[in-house]
């Protein structure tokens, strides 16, 4: 198992280096993205059948407005104005020009809608098992130990 998962790996890393060297784009972020966009046609396939034609043209309005907005922040910068000093060159005078440095809003590049995706990916927050008492029982919350002096000081509680 740990074999498959390394080898499967690193021929994933290689295929993405591959792709970025072909001059095609960041070979990882595309993989990743074909990843999440593959289960697209399913999704909304499932919307339109189960909530309707308006829902599924609601979900499509607010998908291409996320869109937007993130390549909007993604193409972003600020420009740090820069003032070059004058400079005498014999007796002529050069330079005293104005510019600016482009910096990018969004440092990280795809990396936070990666993660975004994956949390929203989550089924559900938290996990069964860390809404069980040690006991194995689910439901009240016990903080006290005065009920039961063999558990000595012993507190749980549940995430609600």
């Amino acid at each position: 198992m740990v074999m498959t998962m390394t080898v499967g790996t690193v021929l994933i890393m290689f295929m993405g280096e591959m792709i970025t060297e072909r001059g095609v784009g960041n070979g990882m972020s595309l993989m990743i993205f074909s990843s999440i966009a593959a289960s697209f046609p399913s999704a909304f396939g499932q919307v339109w059948r189960l909530k309707g034609w308006i829902t599924f043209s609601l979900v499509m309005l607010v998908g291409l407005l996320i869109m937007v907005g993130m390549v909007f922040v993604e193409q972003s910068q600020r420009r740090i104005p820069v003032q070059y000093a004058k400079r005498m060159v014999g007796r002529r005078m050069y330079g005293g020009t104005s510019t600016y440095i482009p910096i990018k809003v969004n440092q990280a590049g795809v990396i936070p809608v990666i993660f975004a995706s994956s949390i929203l990916a989550r089924r559900r927050w938290p996990p069964p098992s860390a809404t069980r008492r040690p006991d194995g029982c689910s439901g009240s919350t016990r903080t006290s130990s005065s009920a039961s002096p063999s558990r000595g000081s012993t507190r749980w509680s549940t995430w609600r």
